[in-house]
């Protein structure tokens, strides 16, 4: 968490007037997963991808053509994902592990075993590629909790210079799992930390890891129930041990993805799963209170069940949302300018 004001951490602090959200592109099929590739230095133009999940495919779009969404990979296989709310979708978490190889999670349930796919956007600029047409795909050798094999789904990424992270599970345990990368390729896929057991609170699926303050660790968003309990946590690790460094509540309803910003301000998503209306994006501050280390949520813009943000090269956020329950295509892709 970043620094602030100890307040009652389930009163958020709202700062919407100070942050301004345009519309990118809306119509969108159940949209999560942001990665962006950054442009050359001379352009300055990011390429803003995402996981438009119901609709099976990876899309892109050009930091400067606004509303121009295109294919980058289509094709995945869909299927039923029960996050409170039975929506359907295909790929889920996205990362570039380098500029031109994006990884994405695959599959779970209906949709087939889970794995990482890694796709080479270089030899396909411009035009779409099959999702069969990966690179390499690493699956994990085992999920297993209890003696029982996990039905399991592969949500949020993260890597640093030697390794993916994957957040997800499924009935057997939550889990977070390791690949590492070498040569610019994936592979050993390993569970590593059995986040249920060490943190106590189910379903991690945010994670992302603070390089700015050159401790490396690995922060993972577990959301808990998804009723309207503010019963998120924030749970750092230390990657190399698995241990838990540190546990804190994040004091929003359905924590399901995390960002740093340039300044080292923590960023996350509540999808607040059990109503649309109070979903939105939060800096999240450190805080005590009660003498318990907890977050602080300041809400910085509202929108309805948000799945993912991202940081552009200029220091915008981008912000994809599933939109009302009810219609496939009320997903949008949001950007945020403001005091980041």
């Amino acid at each position: 968490c970043s620094q602030g004001t100890a307040q009652d951490p389930a009163v958020s602090i709202d700062l919407t007037a100070e942050f301004e959200v345009e519309v990118v592109a809306d119509g969108l099929n159940n949209p999560c997963g942001l990665a962006l590739r950054h442009g050359s230095r001379s352009s300055g133009v990011d390429y803003v991808y995402f996981a438009e999940s119901g609709a099976g495919r990876i899309a892109v779009v050009t930091g400067d053509k606004t509303g121009e969404v295109a294919s980058a990979v289509e094709g995945f296989p869909t299927g039923p994902c029960e996050l409170g709310q039975a929506y359907v979708m295909g790929p889920l978490g996205t990362d570039f592990i380098t500029p031109g190889k994006l990884a994405v999670s695959v599959g779970g349930g209906d949709r087939g075993p889970a794995r990482i796919c890694v796709y080479l956007l270089e030899a396909a600029a411009g035009q779409s590629i099959d999702w069969e047409a990966f690179d390499h795909e690493v699956r994990p050798s085992s999920m297993r909790s209890n003696g029982e094999e996990a039905t399991e789904q592969f949500f949020g990424l993260a890597h640093n210079d030697g390794s993916l992270f994957v957040v997800g599970g499924g009935p057997g345990g939550d889990w977070i799992l390791e690949a590492s990368i070498t040569k610019n390729r994936l592979s050993d896929l390993q569970c590593e930390i059995d986040g249920r057991a060490l943190s106590g609170v189910r379903r991690p699926l945010a994670a992302t890891i603070d390089e700015t303050a050159g401790n490396g660790y690995l922060a993972v968003g577990h959301v808990g129930s998804i009723t309207a309990e503010r019963d998120s946590a924030l749970v750092f690790y230390a990657p190399r041990s698995g241990r838990v460094a540190a546990t804190f509540r994040a004091g929003i309803y359905d924590l399901v993805d995390l960002a740093y910003s340039s300044a080292g301000n923590l960023y996350a998503i509540d999808a607040a799963w059990h109503d649309g209306e109070a979903g939105g994006v939060y800096r999240l501050d450190a805080s005590i209170v009660d003498n318990e280390h907890v977050c602080q949520a300041v809400k910085i813009a509202s929108a309805v069940h948000p799945t993912s943000l991202a940081f552009a090269s200029d220091g915008s956020m981008y912000v994809t949302a599933f939109g009302p329950s009810g219609d496939d295509r009320n997903g949008q892709l949001l950007k945020i300018t403001g005091p980041f």
